[in-house]
């Protein structure tokens, strides 16, 4: 949810100012770390799997790979497209 959230801020924000929706790409990245080390932990991670099986882990990652792209690319199109 939260990580949705800051994308959705990221894309905004990199709508306004190019610059802008890198800001919070540290903050998503933070959060994709407490993410995946709680799939690494010896305890929790097979949980996790056992739980909600490898369509989920698989959807997390998906999820933190798109986080932290669009706003990139949001970033990217507005810094090549020419200012009017």
């Amino acid at each position: 949810m939260c990580k949705g959230v800051l994308t959705v801020v990221g894309i905004l924000l990199a709508r306004k100012r190019w610059w802008l929706g890198l800001t919070v790409l540290a903050v998503v990245a933070f959060f994709a770390f407490v993410d995946v080390s709680d799939l690494h932990d010896p305890f929790v991670g097979p949980a996790i799997l056992r739980e909600a099986g490898w369509p989920h882990v698989v959807l997390w990652h998906a999820l933190i790979l798109a986080s932290i792209a669009l706003p990139v690319l949001t970033a990217a199109f507005k810094r090549r497209r020419k200012p009017q």
